[in-house]
């Protein structure tokens, strides 16, 4: 199945506000997450595997892990979540699980079965990124900002598994209708030769230098999980 725009349009999470060089200062109406970019990305990746509910967003699931007896504050989950990279070894432990337990419960469509866990490599090799996305692997990716090579923004990165069209999903928002959040990477060929492209963060060069991605693994295979 080909992905429709609706469809990945659907998946996108908006951060509840914008930060970085180009910072407007505009409300977001329509903010599905914490203002954190990493977050934002982690749980577009879950969704696009199946990990998650498709319909549901991450504020929503911050709100409900913190109720109950097992609550975890919601500054822990956002931080978990994205507020860190050195808080990964906490997302796997704990918040993801929890996570993944919500989406059991709400009986998601879950193309993924084994529990996940969420790895990166800070400077991956182009070569390797180009194989897990060629493998249907969605990746949190690092970019560089209005000409800039180091990393300053996440976003999510998916091959179509069956016309192996590239899509990029930015969680900034900046409102206008040249910049609608999801884009299709026309031209893309490798993490090997960076590409720039206008998003809502602004002029976006894709990967960072290094290259930064980050994927879901099965929690006890270590392999990467893939879109069936």
């Amino acid at each position: 199945m080909v992905f429709s725009r609706a469809y990945l349009d659907s998946l996108r999470e908006v951060q509840a506000s914008r930060s970085g060089p180009n910072h407007t200062g505009k409300a977001v109406a329509n903010a599905t997450a914490p203002d954190l970019c990493l977050a934002a990305s982690k749980y577009v990746v879950g969704k696009l595997l199946g990990l998650f509910p498709a319909d549901s967003h991450l504020n929503g699931v911050i709100l409900q892990l913190g109720r109950g007896p097992n609550a975890i504050k919601a500054l822990e989950c956002k931080r978990a979540w994205g507020g860190s990279l050195s808080a990964n070894d906490e997302f796997n432990k704990r918040v993801l699980p929890a996570t993944y337990k919500l989406s059991l419960r709400a009986a998601a469509r879950l193309a993924n079965v084994e529990a996940p866990a969420f790895t990166y490599r800070v400077a991956a090799d182009p070569a390797k990124a180009d194989a897990l996305l060629d493998g249907g692997v969605p990746l949190v990716v690092g970019v560089g900002l209005d000409g800039s090579r180091r990393r300053e923004h996440f976003i999510a990165i998916v091959q179509d598994p069956a016309d192996k069209k590239v899509w990029a999903f930015d969680s900034w928002e900046d409102q206008e209708a040249a910049t609608p959040g999801v884009y299709e990477l026309s031209g893309w060929t490798s993490f090997g030769r960076p590409f720039v492209i206008d998003m809502d963060a602004g002029s976006t060069r894709i990967p960072s230098e290094p290259c930064f991605i980050g994927y879901y693994i099965g929690a006890s295979t270590r392999k990467p999980l893939r879109i069936a």
